[in-house]
């Protein structure tokens, strides 16, 4: 990370603002690029506009830093974020460095794209709580991510590695007074493209009507840009659709920037460290770059991320593993097609195949649970995800022997299945199976429980329960905390063991 003061490469000579080069010299390996980032997300749905068609030239030649920005108005993201969560992690995988940018800064402020109201103002202690915690999420995917498929050849073979950078844009702020703002930022600021910004518009047609704190926020997103390229080269801004103008106030700002200061040749002239990079030409500040995704519905047109009007978080202790593996098990067949080339690393080749067998017997849902591991794996970890594929078979499979019964897969079903607790100290001769399926509920009497038993009708972790009156040992108990009684397919009761 470049440190230092918030205007590296900008200065005030005679009441203009100077661009010099990054201080940070990058070289770029002839290999270290794979395939057309752009063209890969365009194939699987993911690009909705660019802001000129020089990006597709730029990121086939050579490796560039791309940013995305966080509005941390929560202490963790939310499914809704996935879609550029993935843009970032696929111009990763295609050899491009990445910046994830969490608004520590303008988080105070808030940005009004989308809203029709404007955001409570947010105190401080809150503020950095949710900085920290987007961060926390955001590496936990990208950790997950590198180690997701063929994450490590994709990358390119080239000696260069791309990296992941993660930047709290307070950094830019700290020591950044109103009246320099506005003095030198404020004056490229045009009032007309300002206004005619379609979050701008809406709100200003509203009732409420719009802050100066909301207005000047896409000042703010753009000079945001502008620091990215000056500290750490970053030339590309990503975003949802409803972030395009944000994007291009960064774009626009720094072309004012460019036109105001002293000719390229200059620039050159003065800059020793330009004889260090690989390409004066290429590397020269003329464009920022912009590019946005779609958003989201479901085939029924209804706004992708929530269930029962209930935000689906990408933190466990929000939405659990198991509860995330539901949500997209529970994707319509309309819509599970376009959410694997979304929120996967499959290829679409592999895509196509999952697609063509679950159209063979869709009642399986062979292609929701593909995309449910998948998802679950990248978000919270390949045991996380089995775990939350086992919990599903133990719930909801007609399957008698339920597959990969560990404690770690109950527990994400307490509390979603019916439980009974049971002291340790009752085990031993005076609790037999009999009475277990009494207390369990899935008999009505010791009777009823040993004629189902001996018709072959219960089971005990698994396995058929063969003599009604064998006592129920640690043995039948997983690892000291859970067993799962079962009554012919369906029915399914969690045992758990507690201490006295």
């Amino acid at each position: 990370m470049v440190r230092g003061s918030c205007w590296r490469g900008l200065s005030r000579q005679a009441n203009q603002l100077v661009f010099s080069r990054p201080t940070l010299a990058i070289r770029y390996s002839s290999t270290g690029i794979n395939t057309n980032v752009l063209d890969s997300l365009r194939q699987r749905g993911m690009v909705k506009d660019v802001t000129s068609p020089e990006l597709e030239t730029l990121v086939s030649r050579r490796p560039v830093t791309v940013y995305c920005g966080f509005d941390p108005t929560a202490d963790t993201l939310h499914v809704g974020n996935l879609l550029t969560i993935m843009g970032l992690a696929h111009f990763y995988r295609h050899g491009h460095n990445v910046i994830g940018l969490v608004g520590g800064a303008t988080g105070l402020v808030g940005d009004p794209s989308g809203r029709t109201t404007e955001r409570e103002v947010m105190q401080q202690e809150a503020l950095d709580k949710n900085v920290s915690g987007i961060s926390e999420t955001l590496q936990r995917i990208f950790k997950n991510a590198m180690q997701s498929g063929d994450a490590a050849t994709e990358v390119g073979t080239g000696s260069r590695k791309p990296t992941v950078q993660f930047v709290n844009n307070a950094e830019f702020y700290s020591d950044l007074s109103v009246l320099d703002f506005m003095a030198t930022v404020g004056r490229f600021a045009k009032m007309g493209p300002m206004l005619g910004k379609d979050s701008v518009r809406s709100r200003l047609a509203s009732g409420d009507g719009m802050s100066f704190a909301e207005f000047s926020y896409q000042l703010f997103q753009g000079f945001d840009f502008v620091q990215l390229h000056q500290r750490y080269g970053c030339e590309v801004q990503i975003g949802g659709s409803d972030q395009w103008g944000n994007i291009t106030a960064g774009t626009d700002l720094f072309h004012s920037i460019v036109a105001s200061s002293t000719s390229s040749s200059e620039i050159d002239a003065a800059d020793p460290a330009a004889s260090d990079m690989t390409s004066t030409a290429d590397l020269s500040p003329k464009s920022l770059f912009g590019m946005t995704m779609p958003l989201i519905t479901t085939a029924a047109g209804e706004k992708f991320g929530k269930s029962a009007g209930n935000a689906i978080w990408l933190r466990e202790d929000k939405t659990s593993p198991f509860d995330l593996f539901q949500f997209f098990l529970r994707v319509t067949d309309e819509d599970v097609g376009s959410y694997l080339r979304y929120f996967t690393f499959l290829s679409l080749d592999s895509v196509d195949q999952i697609v063509a067998k679950h159209m063979e017997a869709p009642e399986a849902r062979f292609a929701q649970n593909v995309l449910a591991k998948q998802v679950t794996t990248l978000i919270h970890g390949k045991q996380a995800a089995t775990s939350a594929a086992a919990a599903t078979e133990i719930l909801f499979s007609n399957a008698q022997q339920p597959a990969a019964l560990t404690s770690e897969a109950i527990q994400h079903i307490v509390g979603k299945a019916p439980s009974v607790q049971v002291t340790l100290s009752s085990l031993g001769d005076n609790l037999t199976m009999a009475k277990l399926c009494v207390l369990c509920g899935v008999a009505q009497s010791n009777n009823e429980a040993r004629r189902t038993i001996k018709a072959g009708g219960i089971y005990l972790n698994g396995k058929r329960v063969e003599e009604p009156f064998a006592a129920i040992t640690e043995l039948d108990v997983i690892d000291g905390k859970y067993s799962l009684m079962q009554r012919g397919q369906k029915k399914r009761v969690v045992v758990e063991w507690v201490t006295d």
